[in-house]
């Protein structure tokens, strides 16, 4: 997976309402294309997470997700996602971008949601109502967001029918037919959401490659500047840069108690990411720090158990165990020993967390203490 994506399976990220910027940042849309992983959602409410297709994946628990994106570009975006259910009682969720409903293929029906069709992780475009029943007009074809400005918005996806299971999340700019394939593109860079700047192009352009640590450098270096308006833009850059970085260390410390190997590994990437700064080598000299702590340790042995059998154990189908002929398949025995020793020997690891949680799905029964 790519660096912002915590193959520990875990994500950090954060962001704010769109009525103003945020402090740690957004999806930020490049040439019409915006690619989420379920489980970075900044607000994360009522939903439960298990292994998915690409990375970690959610399933609906009665909540909702709200993902922060900054578009450039104006247009239909269309929607995918990478989804399953198990039937047509768990298979949508309500879609909405700073409140407003999708728009279907005709473009005057106003879908609530998206559904899915599939039990196992498949890519979907199909609308969702509007009421119980999706008119067949549209049924059966694509459906959009109209983002009629630039700015930064919310995508927020509600409960609609528990059980519904997300993975990713794809907006496509004039994509009616960019269906995506496998585990779909990467992720869209991150970052934070910057002030107007157009008095430092360089600073715009190493945000836009990832390169805050460097853009951060940069914009020091004008805040002393003689034209006004480039120092009060390289102040106001600054000061977006430090607020993202603090937000996110932040949420770093706050999840490490639950996930240590994830909080580490986030610290450890904020440090790239501001690699060169004072800022970048604080969080390097934490994350340090943190990957020798006891717990961490721990954790980083289970997760390396669990990597073994995981991806055997995402094919196996809900129920697994009950089914006789499933009784002889090998994925199944080794997810239940793996399980029942991650129980014994390291109960409060997430991987311990996430090989109880599939058993459970294909019903097996391990003791827990």
């Amino acid at each position: 997976m790519r660096s912002r994506i915590i193959s520990a399976g875990v994500l950090l990220c954060a962001f704010a309402c769109p009525a103003a910027l945020s402090a740690d940042g957004a999806f930020a849309e490049r040439d019409g294309l915006v690619v989420m992983e379920a489980e970075s959602a900044s607000v994360i409410r009522g939903w439960d997470e298990l292994d998915g297709t690409s990375g970690r994946a959610l399933r609906d628990a009665g909540g909702h997700l709200e993902f922060t994106v900054a578009f450039e570009r104006t247009g239909r975006y269309y929607a995918y996602i990478l989804a399953r259910c198990t039937s047509t009682e768990d298979n949508d969720a309500y879609f909405t971008l700073d409140g407003e409903r999708l728009y279907a293929s005709d473009g005057r029906t106003r879908p609530e949601g998206m559904r899915c069709h599939s039990k196992a992780f498949a890519w979907s475009f199909l609308p969702k109502g509007p009421g119980g029943h999706t008119p067949p007009a549209i049924k059966m074809d694509p459906v959009y967001f109209l983002v009629a400005q630039p700015g930064t918005k919310v995508l927020r996806i509600g409960s609609r029918s528990k059980g519904f299971t997300l993975d990713k999340i794809v907006l496509k700019l004039d994509g009616k037919k960019a269906k995506p394939e496998g585990a779909g593109p990467d992720e869209t860079p991150y970052g934070p959401a910057m002030p107007k700047i157009d008095a430092l192009p360089r600073v715009t352009a190493l945000v836009g490659a990832d390169r805050l640590g460097a853009a951060l450098i940069e914009a020091r270096r004008h805040v002393a500047s003689s034209d006004e308006q480039t120092a009060r833009q390289a102040r106001s850059a600054a000061e977006a840069l430090v607020a993202h970085a603090t937000a996110a260390a932040a949420r770093a410390a706050a999840l490490k108690r639950d996930d240590p190997v994830a909080a580490t590994r986030v610290m450890s990437e904020l440090a790239r990411r501001y690699a060169g700064t004072p800022e970048g080598r604080g969080y390097s000299r934490d994350a340090r720090v943190w990957r020798s702590e006891p717990a961490t340790v721990e954790a980083l042995k289970a997760e390396s158990i669990w990597a073994q059998v995981a991806r055997d154990a995402r094919g196996l189908k809900a129920g697994a165990a009950t089914d006789a002929r499933s009784g002889r398949d090998p994925a199944l025995a080794r997810l239940e020993y793996v399980a029942r020793f991650l129980a014994k020997r390291y109960p409060d690891t997430p991987a311990c967390r996430r090989a109880l949680a599939r058993a459970k799905e294909v019903g097996l029964a391990i003791p827990t203490r």
